[in-house]
């Protein structure tokens, strides 16, 4: 009797439309501007601050020709910040490039999806650009101690050690759901809480689960991490970098708004205008209120004009469900659509603009005023070098090709005592 497998031959491979299903996101790269080619750096990026002004007055109630009290003089320092390099290579085959020469097209036209050095670099673009954004405002800068992590390992790990792969929870604190959903097959590096030992280098990320459930399983989002041959044991409290960025990268912003030390140069521990505003939210919800509290207290330190402040995004559907509560309808027909994409609050420090970023972390908000930061380094990420030629490498012992993206930045906030970090935030909409 014919059955279908004698007849598979006969048949075709049909294939729909080329599909990548990972999320692109609104970016800081696009809020916060690249200076200049004239004040990109040479040796460095140097910015002189007003760090105390002038204290030298003399009162008087007595008439006479009084005795003046000594000047003391306005202080200036300089602030010096260096560019950090993120650099990314992708390898092509020959065989692959030949083979997307012969047509490209979806369904049943060409003989690929899409030419083979189009798809690289388009990849590698958009890859390069992630790693840019999570530098930006997590890099790990140059001090013996990381700067910040981009999760902390939460109770319970499920494995005996790296080498037959460990499933590590991460607090839901500091999850950053937008990092770890184009991290599936990266590296990362795991410290231990204190941010100085290393547990383990070049771990791979197996898996990644975005599933969270208070009341079920898994109680945490996860990540699979696996090292072949380590002996190497992930437990609670260890926090998780990108591959070596420890004392290799930029001072991200999550750094540069906790700050309490000496930072480019400057003591924030003797210039108040050199600390951020510290808000902890009390480990509830972010609320419409506190956020006015925030504004009032960024107010006194000359803040006028908003800004943006960035949330995750549990922490917008809470804000947005707040919004809804509050909102009274005139008509019938105002209430076909509920809901927000984008929300405004008139404060006393101006207009704050809450913006969803997909790499915030789910207990973290932060806000920046407009003008009060900026990106500063040689050369924001770029395919091309010298004489506007692409990084294009011929393999001098494979057989294939290779395209680089490079880029030169790091954040820089010029006014901290006009921005601010919230900490403890725990969003209603995960109970």
């Amino acid at each position: 009797m014919s059955n279908l497998t004698n007849w598979l031959p006969n048949y075709k491979q049909v294939y729909g439309d080329f599909t990548d299903p990972h999320p692109t996101e609104d970016t800081l790269q696009s809020d916060l501007k690249f200076v200049s080619k004239e004040s990109r750096e040479g040796q460095a990026f140097n910015v002189p601050v007003v760090v105390s002004l002038e204290q030298g007055i003399t009162p008087d109630v007595s008439g006479d020709a009084f005795a003046l009290r000594p000047s003391r003089g306005s202080v200036i320092k300089n602030a010096q910040v260096n560019g950090a390099t993120l650099l990314m290579t992708g390898d092509i085959p020959y065989d692959a490039m030949l083979r997307s020469k012969n047509g490209t097209g979806n369904g049943r036209q060409g003989n690929a999806f899409k030419d083979a050095f189009e798809l690289k670099s388009v990849g590698l673009m958009e890859q390069m650009e992630h790693f840019v954004e999570a530098s930006l405002l997590y890099g790990c800068g140059t001090s013996a101690a990381i700067g910040a992590d981009i999760g902390v390992v939460q109770a319970t790990v499920v494995g005996a050690s790296l080498n037959v792969g460990q499933t590590c929870p991460i607090t839901i604190q500091s999850w950053a759901p937008g990092f770890w959903s184009r991290m599936t097959n990266g590296l990362v590096d795991v410290y231990a809480a204190n941010g100085t030992t290393v547990i383990e280098t070049q771990v791979v990320v197996t898996a990644v689960n975005p599933d969270y459930d208070p009341a079920g399983s898994p109680v945490a989002p996860n990540v699979l991490l696996t090292k072949s041959g380590s002996a190497a044991v992930v437990a609670v409290g260890h926090r998780i970098v990108p591959s070596g960025w420890a004392q290799t990268s930029c001072v991200g912003l999550e750094t540069q708004l906790k700050n309490t030390g000496t930072l480019f140069g400057i003591p924030a521990g003797t210039y108040s205008v050199w600390r951020p505003v510290r808000y902890s939210n009390a480990s509830g919800t972010l609320s419409r209120l506190k956020i006015l509290a925030l504004m009032a207290r960024m107010f006194p330190n000359g803040t006028r004009n908003g800004g943006n402040l960035y949330v995750s995004p549990p922490v917008f559907a809470d804000l947005a469900e707040e919004a809804d509560t509050l909102q009274r309808f005139v008509s019938e027909e105002e209430v076909k659509i509920q809901g927000a994409n984008k929300l405004l609050y008139k404060s006393p420090a101006g207009v704050v603009t809450v913006k969803l970023h997909s790499m915030m972390k789910y207990g973290q908000a932060m806000f920046i005023p407009k003008g009060a930061a900026e990106r500063v380094g040689s050369s924001p990420t770029t395919f091309r070098g010298e004489g506007d030629e692409w990084f294009f490498l011929e393999l001098p012992s494979n057989a294939g090709s290779q395209i680089r993206a490079i880029s030169n930045q790091s954040p820089f906030v010029r006014m901290p005592n006009r921005c601010a970090f919230i900490s403890n935030i725990t969003p209603t909409s995960l109970a």
